[in-house]
């Protein structure tokens, strides 16, 4: 077990991890070197001249960590405790999330490129098999989160780890023997989010051996010159100083909305249209799981910082075993059956942006949800729309349905340049079509809302038609 390692930022040693005592593992502290003048490693961590508390200081390197049984997994296939936060950084510190190296050596290579080809293990894996992708590919790396994964290389077809400190490009994700077919279900809802000009992360499916992996492009890896350079991210917990532990509200820390929207504020960024539909989008989608370690700031070498683009949406209502308890509330509650109007406008105020624009992009969102679907559908075998992505349709209608009740419920004539007037008795987009028209193009799909400016009335247009589903 090392007692001291050091921290490096875009290929720049800019400070060190303390463990005072071997006995109290948990007790680390971070501190920049004297001579440091750069960027600071996260928002929670400024370059200050002192050394940080264990709370702050384990809290950003834990999140850096893979989460619970995924992480017991790996200590134990590595003899080493879980506890220990020093000994895992020592053993995989050298490519994490960001632009942060790990280290017990004084100076790193940049960009050395050595990799190792581990395709034949990649064909050869099983959903069954219990040893983590990063011990059965010998790879000296991590990623946080709860689902087996692993930073790649994808070259002409191949799968490749890093040696030494090489930086990745892409993140492999098997499919998971206790959430099935997660990765056309990851995948699924990229597709459709992509489609309504959210911003998400790069991504496809490929297969090894006949077997799906989603392959997620890093947003935080760019390519210049020849050569792979790392771009900074954190994720909200550690930017908020926060255990990984806490990402959810329910625990009682800062790790709701607002607190998301307050934290990028204090970055100087202005996240709110972006980030609102990411949340709306989730609502939609059946995503509970969307927590403050799934959404991002990203930074670049020059200073310049943004939202990380969307990553991690999956309709997690497919799966009965899990809890629709939303990860953060929408206002004053946690379920969607719950929600009310006032919930709305809550939302609308703590990302700090206007009701009518909420208002007007949960119609936006909902209106074009469908083609979006359907455009996304194509890409997949009939088979795979209607077995694996018809019930994620069948959940988002729903989800939709409520929500546009709540706007329907939206009457107050103090906001006369929004209106919504509807064509007829239903209060619900029409969803009256199967899987196998969206798949074999026999649809025509209307909103029975009238959008109008001033109060002047647009007639309904088809959102798509025969002819193009087709």
């Amino acid at each position: 077990m090392p007692t001291e390692l050091n921290v490096f930022l875009f290929d720049k040693k800019v400070g060190k991890l303390r463990m005072p005592d071997a006995k109290r593992p948990l007790k680390i502290f971070f501190s920049y070197d004297s001579n440091y003048n750069g960027p600071s490693l996260s928002l929670s961590l400024p370059p200050l001249r002192k050394e940080f508390d264990e709370d702050i200081s384990y809290a950003f390197f834990e999140n850096l960590l893979p989460e619970r049984g995924l992480l017991s997994e790996i200590t134990k296939q590595c003899r080493i405790s879980s506890h220990d936060l020093m000994g895992y950084l020592e053993l995989f510190g050298r490519e994490t999330a960001g632009a942060i190296v790990v280290t017990d050596s004084k100076n790193i290579p940049i960009n050395d490129g050595e990799y190792r080809d581990v395709t034949h293990i990649i064909e050869n894996y099983s959903v069954r098999n219990t040893v983590p992708l990063v011990i059965s590919t010998k790879a000296r790396l991590t990623l946080a989160g709860a689902q087996d994964k692993l930073a790649v290389s994808i070259k002409n077809g191949r799968v490749l780890v890093p040696q030494g400190y090489s930086p990745t490009t892409h993140i492999l994700k098997p499919d998971s023997l206790h959430f099935p077919n997660i990765v056309y279900n990851e995948a699924f809802c990229l597709d459709v989010a992509e489609r309504l000009g959210i911003a998400t992360v790069e991504h496809a499916i490929l297969f090894f051996n006949e077997k799906p992996y989603l392959a997620l492009k890093r947003y935080d890896r760019v390519i210049e010159n020849g050569y792979i350079r790392r771009l900074h991210q954190e994720d909200f917990c550690q930017a908020m100083g926060i255990f990984g532990s806490a990402k959810y509200q329910r625990s009682g820390i800062y790790a709701g909305i607002y607190d998301i929207a307050d934290t990028a504020r204090h970055a100087g960024i202005n996240v709110e249209k972006r980030l609102i539909d990411y949340i709306l989008f989730n609502i939609i989608i059946g995503n509970n799981d969307a927590h403050a370690k799934n959404f991002s700031l990203l930074y670049d070498s020059n200073g310049t910082t943004s939202l990380a683009p969307l990553y991690d949406t999956i309709c997690t209502e497919v799966y009965p075993e899990l809890d629709n308890e939303m990860a953060m509330s929408i206002g004053r509650h946690f379920y969607r059956n719950e929600l009310l109007l006032s919930d709305i406008k809550l939302l609308a105020e703590d990302i700090g942006i206007s009701c009518e624009y909420t208002y007007d992009r949960i119609v936006i969102l909902s209106q074009n949800f469908l083609q979006a679907c359907t455009e996304a559908i194509k890409e997949y075998p009939p088979d795979t729309a209607e077995y694996i992505l018809s019930p994620i349709l069948n959940i988002a209608k729903t989800h939709i349905s409520q929500i546009i009740n709540l706007v329907d419920s939206f009457r107050n004539d103090d906001w006369t340049h929004f209106c919504f007037k509807r064509n007829d008795a239903s209060v619900n987009i029409n969803f009256e079509l199967s899987i196998h028209s969206l798949v074999k193009g026999t649809c025509r799909l209307y909103s029975p809302y009238n959008v109008s400016a001033h109060g002047e009335t647009v007639a309904p247009q088809a959102i798509l038609s025969t002819e193009e589903c087709g």
